[in-house]
């Protein structure tokens, strides 16, 4: 500040500072330097892509905290500003992923799968990585599955599969993608299929211990 850093340049500097800071789990602290970095930035006049990503950021906080439906307001902001300034469809992606899991964890799956959809169309769009899409069609399974569209589901759990393990995905999130998978299985009573599928899944846990 001494050495008249525009106040866009601070906004930039404290949302590194509140990344940092909720990587380490400190939730309040990095939502109060997500907002300092977004009143900055406005003040400073930053782009609408700038803001957005900050505003996804404070969202992404808020999130963690259990204020889905706060968090929510924020991604929907968040991608209306990305829209304005011109984002990339890899960038809205990631922004829709997050709506959808604050959508999700409200309960409102319809609406969730469609946020997962429109998610996936933009990834694959803006050539994200297989391990992105995979992750992607992974969550996008497991709203299926909850919605009793089993053998969808199983369709996709598998598609995510080879996705991820194109991309390199690590070893947990495969397992995760594994168990999703077994819980479709068995609900199409297919235990012996389910029981390999899981035996796959512990044998990933045991090398990652």
């Amino acid at each position: 500040e001494q050495g008249g850093d525009t106040p866009t340049s601070r906004g930039i500097t404290t949302d590194s500072l509140g990344r940092a800071v909720m990587d380490q789990g400190r939730l309040a602290e990095a939502e109060s330097l997500f907002r300092q970095a977004l009143a900055l930035k406005e003040q400073g006049g930053a782009t609408p892509t700038s803001r957005g990503i900050t505003t996804h950021e404070l969202g992404r906080a808020v999130m963690a905290q259990g204020r889905l439906a706060e968090a929510e307001t924020l991604f929907r902001q968040a991608l209306a500003l990305g829209e304005q300034g011109g984002a990339t469809p890899t960038s809205r992606g990631i922004t829709t992923d997050s709506l959808r899991l604050a959508v999700r964890d409200q309960g409102r799956l319809a609406e969730a799968e469609t946020l997962f959809r429109q998610a996936l169309a933009l990834q694959e769009q803006g050539g994200a990585t297989p391990t992105s899409r995979g992750i992607t069609m992974s969550l996008l399974g497991r709203v299926v599955l909850d919605q009793g569209r089993l053998a969808e589901a199983e369709a996709l759990l598998r598609q995510a599969l080879v996705r991820k393990r194109e991309g390199g995905d690590t070893a947990a999130s495969i397992r995760i993608t594994l168990e999703h998978l077994a819980q479709a299985l068995t609900k199409q009573g297919r235990a012996e299929q389910a029981a390999s599928v899981l035996a796959e899944a512990e044998s990933l846990k045991s090398s990652a211990a």
